[in-house]
């Protein structure tokens, strides 16, 4: 059997509560030839004044059958309706409970609680606060439905959780499993990794710190002194990224855009470690230096800013645009700052000024410059007449 009942500060408003009654049992007493039929009108106030009680400055609360919190509301202003079972409050502030702990501190400018406490709606300037994991959700309205776990909150949401920040048109939290669904325009910051998601839908893991998407996700990284400098930028189909860990894993059409060096890395799955300065490709990948129109393609690949290299291994081909020559090899390091690289296994080269064409085990050199050394083995070199 859950209770619920109101806890009055005044004693004014006792006071008057009884007054209203001492009033109603007055009229009634009256003899039968002074009292005359109620009107329509009449009846329904009646109806009405018998159903509602209004109390200033109470605590609603609400217990289940073991006696357990589930519920506490303050408010300077409650009315409630006793045929519809329904009470109507100005500035509420409380608690939502479960399992007798706090889940959330909730705040708005008004508020109605249905069918005692099955579900609880705040609108205007709406503060819930979530207790388990820290996180903390703004937004127009807000409902409670406490048999379903779930926290609703809607219009103009944000939500902040230590260096996380969040947009949206809609939030749903689930407080046991730490999870909030996001949706509508949804825009992620990780003010640490200076590092903005921009997607359709996102779940939001609290405990675990990771945002994931099965929308079209967009990641941009902005210049510490100036969010709307973009300094690189990332989308695919889908994605995750791994807040504490600044690591974001995009699959599907997956794009990663670096502003310097000047490289667009394509792949069905990039991992993306913006802490450690790499980009990760375990999928066929194409690496492209947009500056000296370089094209780097294998079965996998690694861009690592940090030592300014990359690398492609399984049915690797280099090629530049700037003199047609193309190179092929099962392995291919190459070194950014020296425009050099080093290539291993099979390889097959080509220029086409002059013709020519060589095979060996291995090569080194710079290929915009068409400076090849084959070596480590039977090294054959045709010309082309």
């Amino acid at each position: 059997m859950v209770t619920s009942f109101f806890h009055k500060h005044r004693q004014q408003t006792v006071a008057g509560f009884f007054f209203f009654l001492l009033l109603a049992a007055t009229a009634g007493c009256g003899s039968e030839e002074a009292s005359e039929p109620e009107t329509s009108s009449e009846t329904n106030i009646r109806e009405r004044i018998e159903n509602e009680l209004t109390f200033d400055d109470v605590t609603l609360k609400q217990l289940n059958s073991a006696g357990e919190r589930l519920w506490t509301v303050e408010a300077i202003e409650a009315a409630y309706n006793q045929s519809r079972s329904v009470a109507s409050v100005k500035n509420p502030q409380g608690d939502l409970y479960q399992e007798g702990q706090v889940a959330y501190e909730v705040e708005g400018d008004t508020g109605t609680i249905y069918e005692d406490g099955k579900k609880i709606v705040l609108q205007g300037n709406v503060i819930a606060k979530q207790k388990k994991d820290g996180a903390v959700l703004y937004g127009d309205e807000m409902e409670w439905y406490p048999q379903q776990d779930l926290l609703l909150v809607r219009g103009n949401l944000r939500g902040v959780q230590e260096q996380t920040e969040v947009l949206a048109k809609e939030g749903k939290v689930y407080n046991q499993q730490s999870r909030v669904e996001l949706s509508g325009d949804v825009v992620m910051t990780d003010k640490d990794a200076r590092v903005r998601l921009k997607t359709q839908q996102v779940v939001w893991e609290l405990d675990a710190e990771r945002a994931s998407s099965e929308t079209q996700v967009n990641i941009e990284r902005y210049a510490q002194d100036n969010p709307e400098q973009i300094r690189d930028r990332a989308t695919a189909n889908r994605g995750e990224v791994q807040l504490d860990q600044e690591i974001a894993t995009l699959q599907q059409n997956a794009e990663v855009v670096l502003g310097d060096p000047p490289i667009t890395v394509n792949s069905d799955r990039l991992e993306w470690n913006i802490q450690q300065a790499t980009v990760n490709a375990p999928t066929a990948v194409t690496m492209f230096h947009r500056q000296q129109e370089f094209t780097l393609q294998g079965d996998q690949g690694l861009l690592d800013l940090q030592q300014r290299t990359l690398f492609a291994k399984g049915n690797v081909v280099a090629t530049s645009a700037l003199d047609e020559s193309r190179l092929e090899s099962n392995r291919l390091l190459w070194n950014l700052e020296a425009e050099t690289f080093t290539a291993t296994g099979e390889v097959f080269y080509r220029q086409s000024d002059p013709a020519m064409t060589s095979t060996g085990p291995q090569a080194k050199g710079r290929l915009q410059e068409q400076q090849i050394v084959l070596e480590g083995g039977r090294v054959v070199t045709e010309i082309v007449p």
